[in-house]
């Protein structure tokens, strides 16, 4: 028997992250919102994914932004990079628009560096992300936090 509008409007659908954690998202978010829930007749799935990026997702749907999380073995730099490759994985368009419009925001707003631009650009294959960071106010890696400072970048160039 087909699901009616009601009822799709009150179901959930549950994301497991990597750590085991789930997170509730109501199922029709998550259909206009990606590609999750495609083909599969649950409504629970579990994925290979940091449950700070399902946080982050699930933010994005509710605030069309997003914030890093603060935690000690997860930087800001490394979260944003993730939750693009998620979005783009799922094909999470919408979000992925939000999530840029943050990311050239904060870059904007000397916050975090162009470097992210960068980098989103290379792996989306949107060399228009590129060039806005060129773009970008020119500033050190020392204007910045540390932990937007990539994974590896040598103290040397920190400060």
């Amino acid at each position: 028997m087909p699901t009616t509008v009601p009822e799709l409007l009150s179901q959930a659908f549950t994301l497991v992250s990597e750590e085991g954690v789930e997170i509730s998202i109501p199922l029709y978010a998550l259909m206009t919102w990606s590609t999750l829930t495609s083909g599969s007749g649950e409504l629970k799935a579990q994925l290979d994914d940091k449950i700070v990026t399902l946080r982050q997702f699930k933010q994005l749907i509710d605030e069309q932004t997003f914030t890093p999380a603060e935690t000690k073995d997860f930087p800001p730099f490394e979260q944003v990079l993730a939750l693009l490759r998620f979005l783009d994985k799922f094909e999470c368009d919408l979000a992925m628009r939000f999530a840029l419009e943050t990311v050239k925001d904060k870059v904007k707003q000397k916050e975090w560096p162009p470097l992210l631009l960068v980098v989103a650009g290379a792996f989306l294959d949107r060399p228009e992300l590129c060039k806005q960071a060129y773009d970008a106010p020119a500033y050190t890696w020392a204007d910045y936090p540390s932990d937007m400072h990539p994974k590896g970048l040598n103290s040397a160039y920190k400060y």
